[in-house]
């Protein structure tokens, strides 16, 4: 991965994860690269192919016959916030894009995203929209679960519509910080995030890949993040408790203390695992 930024004014780049899209990727590509070719920007386009076991990557390699862009192959299925991570750090632009695979947002919302990263002087602006293909089940599921978690365990990042795929981060500033996995959102200060309404239609072609499995497994960091406060917690007041009243010896609270240790080093791990995964550039 490169981490040298080429700062060309409005220069940009477009993260697309995509798997198993074999049926329609040639066509999302193929319409992204008209776009591109209406616009007064450089524009770099990187496609991660997630680990697909159809036919995805040999459309990829037949769309690189009408658009120019960087396919990244990883060599298993990771899931979106990996793939998303990576295609990310490869990123060679101060303001990158990330975007979904089925263009259920119009490809203009890109535009009054950089209007509103500038204008804000924000580091990451999310766009959000309530999609017309979601089922009741799932809305309220994850209405249920965005409460949950915007009120009870990040109440500060509630108006900021974080728990969105289409994003504009300025990397320049980004990297200045360290910042390293683009969803520990909770590392950056909270007056530097911003939000804006897109319009959201049906997808290009084939169904929606989201479920509540893969729902929760975009959410994961955010609960280990959670649960690990709480038993960080709780091992602090146990071992302090019964260290108190004399009710345990020194080799549990050694191991307590252990279980501190390992729950804080494995939010960190996660932080980093995706700069640990192997992919080729074709």
């Amino acid at each position: 991965m490169s981490s040298s930024i080429q700062h060309k004014g409005e220069s940009i780049s477009i993260v697309i994860p995509t798997y198993n899209s074999g049926s329609y990727i040639l066509k999302t590509l193929k319409k992204i690269g008209n776009w591109i070719a209406s616009q007064e920007r450089d524009i770099q386009l990187l496609v991660v192919n997630d680990g697909s076991n159809d036919n995805t990557i040999d459309q990829c390699k037949e769309a690189k016959e009408h658009v120019k862009f960087t396919l990244i192959q990883l060599e298993k299925n990771y899931g979106q916030r990996v793939a998303t991570c990576i295609g990310y750090q490869y990123a060679k632009t101060r303001y990158v894009i990330t975007f979904d695979d089925d263009l259920q947002y119009s490809l203009n919302e890109i535009n009054d995203l950089i209007a509103k990263i500038k204008s804000d002087n924000a580091l990451v602006v999310s766009g959000f929209a309530s999609s017309p293909e979601e089922t009741q089940e799932y809305k309220i599921s994850k209405q249920f679960v965005l409460l949950l978690f915007n009120y009870l365990f990040f109440p500060k990042y509630k108006e900021k519509k974080y728990f969105t795929s289409l994003k504009i981060y300025d990397k320049l500033q980004l990297d200045k910080r360290g910042f390293v996995n683009i969803y520990f959102f909770w590392e950056l200060p909270i007056k530097r995030l911003s939000s804006i309404r897109i319009k959201k239609s049906h997808r290009i072609e084939g169904k929606s890949q989201y479920d509540l499995g893969q729902f929760f497994r975009l959410l994961f960091p955010l609960v280990l993040k959670v649960f690990s406060k709480t038993l960080i917690l709780s091992i602090i007041v146990s071992s302090a408790f019964f260290f108190y009243v004399g009710k345990i010896n020194y080799a549990i609270i050694i191991s307590l203390c252990s279980a501190l240790v390992l729950t804080s080093l494995g939010l960190g791990k996660l932080k980093h695992a995706f700069t640990k995964i192997h992919f080729s550039e074709m």
